[in-house]
């Protein structure tokens, strides 16, 4: 498989894990948006939730670009990122989930006020940012400081990102009624166990490189 393809299904598979981990205040309100001003106002929502991952890749990725390209670095990398989401994994499965309610004022206002919504929503949560801290790292190390597949990687994760934001601001009214405390509960738990499994491989990886170069 061509190197870009191999970074895009990554990044697929990445943006679908996004999707699910964020999936608490971004999804509520994305869900509840689109059943009461309509699905092209849940679309800009979508838009504001894209543009705040990619300000985050931005920053994760322009920060981590200012190291030395030295096997050192990626060593570093891919222990710091596998043991990153191991910790986040672990944190997502036995987060107790509470009542998530959506105030008024997200609710109203036009479609540019939807997008404002999207994007402060999806930065305001910790768990985005983490989320894109440990993956620019973890992916800058597997693709050994390759920025061009760093790149396709995270068009790849945004676009599926996007792509389900879109999917649920459609289905938004048959999907309405599975927004409860013990749904959110269990897809934080599915998520933290994906996390989880992706941080033990990355570290497993990154040690035995260690291991094999000295």
């Amino acid at each position: 498989m061509p190197a870009i393809w191999d970074a895009i299904i990554k990044g697929g598979a990445a943006g679908l894990i996004l999707a699910m981990l964020i999936g608490g205040p971004v999804f509520v309100a994305l869900i509840r948006i689109s059943i009461n001003k309509g699905f092209l106002t849940g679309l800009f929502f979508a838009l504001g939730v894209v543009i705040s991952d990619s300000s985050f890749f931005v920053l994760s990725f322009l920060g981590i670009s200012q190291l030395k390209d030295s096997n050192l670095v990626h060593e570093i990398l891919g222990f710091g990122g596998g043991a990153f989401l191991i910790v986040f994994g672990i944190s997502m499965i036995f987060k107790k989930e509470k009542p998530i309610t959506v105030t008024n004022g997200i609710m109203q206002g036009s479609r540019i006020k939807s997008m404002v919504s999207g994007f402060l929503i999806n930065t305001l949560n910790p768990s985005a940012f983490i989320f894109w801290i440990a993956t620019v790292s973890t992916v800058s190390a597997q693709f050994s400081g390759k920025n061009n597949l760093v790149l396709w990687f995270f068009i790849g994760c945004v676009s599926m990102v996007f792509g389900t934001d879109v999917l649920k601001a459609f289905l938004a009214g048959k999907v309405k009624d599975l927004v409860t405390p013990k749904f959110m509960l269990w897809l934080h738990r599915v998520s933290g166990t994906i996390l989880l499994i992706i941080g033990a491989q990355t570290l497993t990886v990154a040690v035995l490189k260690y291991v094999h170069s000295h």
